[in-house]
């Protein structure tokens, strides 16, 4: 008995959609335990990089997760020391230490922060449970 090509290749579309479906839910689901995980752990003080994170789907199997602050580089991976310049103002000046700095400042650098890669580390397990879940 000869099977009808037209039934399997709709068949085969069906269990395709099926396995894309259940892909997606696991990386949406995995997703937003990787943004808790890095809410907890973001080191700014305002709050503003932990507002910025987010997730965007940019293939059709995979999430990105990520802070749209523009500093969000800096804090996850740290800097060196550089100069900082006044750009709008004729000197710098710190209002709550009530002091002039001057025109050009050498920052000693910035020790890394990071939170995205240590959030995603720590939830492995949790991932591995919602993927063997829809197994």
């Amino acid at each position: 008995m000869a099977l009808d090509k037209t039934i399997l290749a709709d068949y085969t579309l069906e269990v395709i959609e099926m396995a894309h479906s259940k892909a997606m839910y696991c990386l949406e689901k995995s997703a937003e335990v990787v943004k808790e995980a890095a809410r907890l752990l973001c080191a700014t003080k305002s709050g503003e990089m932990v507002k910025s994170l987010t997730t965007a789907k940019s293939d059709p199997l995979s999430i990105s997760i990520g802070y749209t602050v523009p500093y969000a580089y800096w804090v996850e991976t740290g800097t060196g020391p550089h100069e900082i310049r006044v750009r709008d103002k004729k000197v710098m000046y710190n209002k709550s230490q009530d002091k002039f700095y001057g025109t050009i400042v050498l920052h000693p650098g910035s020790v890394a922060k990071p939170s995205l890669v240590p959030a995603l580390e720590m939830s492995k397990p949790e991932i591995g449970r919602i993927f063997g879940a829809t197994a």
